[in-house]
């Protein structure tokens, strides 16, 4: 017996705001439905796709990425790596829609991308999913492992950042994969650290080099636990840089230059407010091995 799809009010006004300009492939890569049953019920609708939607397409210029000078795409690899995510040909970054629009003059400036907004269940905000759909990007990102990327280094992609650009990186990844935090104590001191999360077998030797390198201190944790709901076993790591002058020694490094255009805007809001704090309390100290003007390389890889 054919059962009859029940389709979801976000998935009706999807179509009704996106088929006529993006097309039938778009929508059907976007709601992961096929296209004969997304025709079905926009011929049901009284939709047409306009001539223009059937050469709708996302593009990248892959060069700026192989000959790296541009901050905002050393910037965007590091978001990636820390929260994107390749299937079916296509490479795609799932955010709290406030991030997502924070974020868009900046995937814009690089490439046209697909956006798609939807209602997850518990979650505080829409979330946005931003698509590129370019087998050369996507073969691009394969070669440098973002298919592994959670049980290997970046060391590969590292190698591709100029010296002096690498911070953005750094800046891309703590906003997809880290928070950093200040816990005010009353009784007990007050707590100053930055977390990155990562999977149970998070490959985290370029951290580990990253913080031995600059002499910063750092604590690995793994833990297990049972989903009261779905009783599934969960597992994570977590990578951990403690104490006051770590903390910003490395978020100065990675906050260093621009701040208008490159971040999101709610991290650099809590950086400019850590930071001025901190500067009243603490007599400060810098990267003895990391001098940007002289373009030593703040990443240490061994030979």
């Amino acid at each position: 017996m054919r059962i009859k799809r029940i389709w979801s009010d976000y998935e009706i006004n999807f179509l009704k705001e996106n088929y006529e300009n993006k097309g039938i492939i778009y929508c059907s890569d976007i709601l992961n439905i096929s296209k004969s049953k997304i025709k079905f019920r926009a011929r049901k609708l009284g939709l047409k796709m306009s001539r223009a939607s059937r050469g709708f397409k996302t593009h990248i210029n892959l060069q700026q990425f192989i000959n790296i000078s541009n901050p905002k795409v050393a910037y965007l690899l590091g978001y990636l790596w820390a929260d994107g995510y390749i299937t079916k040909g296509k490479v795609i970054l799932c955010l709290a829609k406030p991030d997502a629009d924070s974020l868009k003059p900046l995937l814009n400036n690089l490439g046209t991308w697909y956006y798609a907004d939807s209602k997850i269940k518990r979650a505080t905000h829409l979330m946005t999913q931003s698509c590129m759909f370019d087998k050369d990007f996507t073969n691009f990102l394969l070669n440098l492992n973002f298919k592994e990327k959670s049980l290997v280094s970046p060391k590969d992609l590292l190698r591709l950042i100029p010296k002096y650009l690498q911070h953005y990186f750094w800046r891309g990844y703590l906003d997809g994969d880290g928070c950093f935090t200040y816990s005010p104590g009353q009784i007990k001191k007050s707590k100053f650290f930055i977390q990155f999360a990562g999977s149970f077998n998070q490959d985290w030797t370029f951290l580990k080099n990253f913080c031995e390198f600059n002499q910063m201190k750092y604590s690995i944790s793994k833990q297990s636990y049972i989903n009261k709901k779905s009783l599934k076993l969960n597992s994570c790591s977590k990578f951990n840089i403690n104490n006051k002058q770590n903390m910003y020694n490395f978020l100065k490094y990675v906050y260093n230059g621009n701040l208008e255009t490159i971040g999101l805007k709610r991290k650099i809001n809590k950086w400019l407010f850590l930071k001025k704090h901190i500067e009243t309390t603490l007599n400060i100290g810098h990267f003895k091995k990391i001098n940007l003007e002289e373009d030593i390389r703040p990443f240490h890889v061994a030979s």
